[in-house]
């Protein structure tokens, strides 16, 4: 195979992975709730009117409410809703910048906002999505007060935590080292509860 042949299959591959909108800017697939990075067969189509009966379920209030900062950091960007500017009703919806309304000139599939199935399954039974921005799963920078910790230091202090891990080892001087290593689902209040009592240990001891 010569290289003409190589590198034009390659450019293929990677025209797939991303977005051309008709303006020529290319984007990847993004989901507009969560915010993941989506391979093109795992892209799911969000409609218009989906995504409206939504805003309640998707925009900040008194339990799930977030930092003006925060809010200004995901709102949609992309300009493209049917040719026109982003409608009124999404200026207050936690979404993804980095999302694109995906519109198929070929009509192979239909136009609508990029998501990925288990935020668009959350949505079709209008439930909060578990991994959705507007649910407190956001990404940013740590107080300066914070930065001098390491990113394990970091880590521990995050006030959510998805997964676990346990490790267990044996062994002495003579001995081969041996262990175990358990990988499971984090619950976030068996967690609190842990912590508040081994704080109230802490303090009757003291």
């Amino acid at each position: 195979m010569d290289a003409e042949t190589v590198k034009s299959n390659i450019n293929q591959r990677f025209d797939g992975l991303f977005y051309k909108h008709e303006n020529g800017k290319v984007k990847p697939f993004v989901c507009v709730i969560c915010d993941e990075f989506l391979k093109p067969h795992e892209v799911e189509i969000v409609s218009v009117e989906k995504l409206k009966e939504a805003h309640s379920i998707l925009t900040p209030s008194a339990w799930n409410s977030v930092s003006p900062e925060i809010l200004d950091c995901y709102t949609f960007a992309d300009e493209y809703v049917d040719g026109t500017s982003n409608p009124e009703w999404m200026n207050d919806m936690i979404l993804s910048p980095r999302s694109s309304y995906l519109n198929f000139a070929d009509g192979r599939k239909k136009n609508g906002f990029c998501a990925c199935r288990k935020c668009k399954h959350s949505l079709n039974c209008h439930e909060m999505p578990r991994f959705a921005i507007a649910n407190n799963y956001t990404f940013g920078t740590p107080p300066a007060c914070l930065l001098c910790l390491t990113e394990v230091e970091l880590a521990l202090l995050t006030p959510v935590k998805t997964f676990g891990y346990c490790f267990s080892f044996s062994g002495g001087c003579h001995k081969q080292l041996k262990g175990s290593l358990t990988y499971y689902k984090v619950d976030v209040e068996s967690i609190v509860r842990a912590v508040m009592h081994w704080m109230y240990l802490k303090c009757t001891i003291t």
